[in-house]
């Protein structure tokens, strides 16, 4: 027997089909009982179900992008961005140019500039990795994820090697392998020797049109861009990160606090499946988003956004103008074991200290998951233009990796545009602007540079500490493991075997 059935409550609803089966054990009945199984499947919550669920778990400072406050107070043009795709172009810009090298056997990887439309960064990965026979799709390299409803141009890396053809794939073929479509085009093929990683691009250029607005909204526009050139644009992460309402943080944040009852085996396996697992580190560090965007809001609540606070960490990433220095730009924490905190006693430190206690989580717990750093919060934006398009407003501007530009937009428009992202793919939300930290040490300030291959790779010197102008290092040498030899515990340094007297 198959029929139609829909079971409704809290927290659970669900509509489908059902099949019924006779059990031939069963002793005979007249009445032929059947015996039915449900399934009960969670839907997505509603609207405001996630801002209730928040209240009652005493989170409710957690605000979506949408409730954030304004840098400026001046009067929004509305509209709607992406009412067609090529309403919203995206330029990736490298930091270098590939170096053209290949290593004797003629093995390097392509760098293909691809231009793609409504297709997200995965779906061309899995064309490239087919095409090229490739064993992954994670052996297509790319800088970061970009928007599918736009006009991407985004680099991609093939390595010349391909398991399916069992030989370096040369130059002139590759151009006949790469795909080739109406939403796909390849532009430039070209050679580097190494391949493209996360966060490896220099910025993103985009070219934006905010549709649905008045004939006058271009003065409007101009007004609010001049008080922007003086203030900054709030860092906030945008919609994308945090999925419907705030559903994503919320779902982070009780993993954190689940984290933070248990003990023993079954919390070493949940923190192991926090920091590996995609989609629950994915929401872990939407939470610490969530808890950014807060810090930021606050300095715009109480109007110290563009002010400099006694013991504010800041960037190099000048602004041209405005009350803070040109060379300087503030910062905002992300919360984990790395981060770095601003000098204790200062304002900087008592203001942050009191954004952190709200969100009633154990500073080890978050530590044990989350990496932590500084993020840029005020943007600075010198090179925004603005000019009339046929269907709207025109904007073009370039921002470093990991800044939304719906950030920038919701300046202009002060509505609701998270209607319009794509909550499945998170335009470079996976890398942040980080700040250069600056370590004191004997009164002589220093800059951190790379302390392995690994960061080395990403573009900085393989050194450990830059102290001073001597090229002097303080760091002592590297402790390494204990070691048992002939009953005696001996701990190793670097050049020099320390022997201890106690005996195992």
């Amino acid at each position: 027997m198959t029929s139609w059935w829909c079971a409704g409550g809290e927290p659970y609803t669900a509509c489908g089909l059902f099949e019924g089966h006779v059990d031939a054990n069963a002793p005979a009945s007249p009445s032929k009982t059947t015996h039915i199984e449900l399934e009960f499947v969670e839907l997505p919550k509603r609207d405001g179900e996630v801002e209730v669920e928040m209240q009652d778990m005493g989170q409710s400072w957690m605000q979506p992008p949408s409730q954030l406050p304004y840098a400026t107070s001046t009067e929004g043009v509305g509209g709607r961005l992406k009412a067609k795709p090529e309403h919203f172009r995206v330029t990736e810009l490298l930091r270098s140019a590939p170096d053209g090298k290949k290593d004797r056997g003629d093995a390097c990887h392509y760098v293909l500039r691809i231009r793609r439309q409504n297709r997200t960064t995965e779906w061309v990965r899995r064309r490239l990795q087919e095409a090229f026979g490739l064993s992954s799709y994670r052996d297509v390299g790319v800088c970061g994820q970009k928007d599918k409803r736009a006009v991407i141009v985004q680099h991609f890396s093939v390595p010349s090697f391909s398991p399916k053809f069992e030989r370096n794939v040369p130059l002139g073929e590759c151009k006949m392998l790469a795909p080739c479509r109406g939403d796909l085009e390849v532009l430039e093929v070209m050679v580097s020797s190494t391949k493209l990683r996360r966060g490896s691009h220099r910025s993103n250029a985009f070219q934006v049109v905010l549709s649905g607005v008045d004939r006058d909204a271009l003065e409007a526009c101009e007004l609010t861009l001049k008080r922007l050139q003086f203030t900054g644009v709030p860092n906030y992460f945008g919609p994308q990160r945090f999925g419907k309402g705030c559903a994503t943080a919320l779902r982070g944040y009780k993993d954190l606090k689940k984290l933070e009852a248990t003990s023993g085996a079954e919390r070493r396996k949940l923190r192991n499946s926090l920091r590996h697992e995609p989609m629950k580190k994915f929401a872990c560090e939407a939470f610490a988003s969530s808890v950014f965007n807060c810090y930021v809001a606050e300095r715009l609540r109480q109007e110290t956004f563009d002010a400099r606070l006694e013991g504010d960490l800041t960037s190099r990433k000048g602004l041209g103008g405005g009350s803070a220095t040109a060379r300087e730009t503030l910062t905002g924490p992300l919360i984990g074991r790395d981060l770095l905190k601003p000098a204790e006693g200062t304002k900087s430190a008592l203001f942050e200290s009191q954004v952190l206690e709200k969100i009633d989580l154990n500073e080890e717990t978050v530590a044990s998951v989350l990496e932590g750093k500084r993020r840029i919060a005020r943007l600075p934006v010198p090179d925004v233009q603005v000019s009339q398009h046929d269907e709207g407003v025109l904007f073009e501007f370039s921002l470093p990796v990991g800044c939304y530009a719906t950030s920038v937009l919701r300046e202009f428009a002060k509505c609701d545009l998270s209607s319009t992202c794509d909550s499945g793919d998170d335009s470079d939300g996976d890398r942040t602007v980080e700040a250069e930290p600056v370590i004191e040490r004997n009164g002589k300030k220093g800059v951190r540079f790379a302390a392995s291959r690994a960061e080395a790779g990403r573009g900085r010197r393989l050194e450990r500490w830059l102290v001073d102008k001597e090229g002097k290092r303080g760091d002592p040498p590297r402790l390494k493991a204990k070691k048992k030899v002939n009953g005696e515990v001996r701990k190793r340094r670097a050049k020099k075997t320390v022997d201890y007297d106690e005996v195992t």
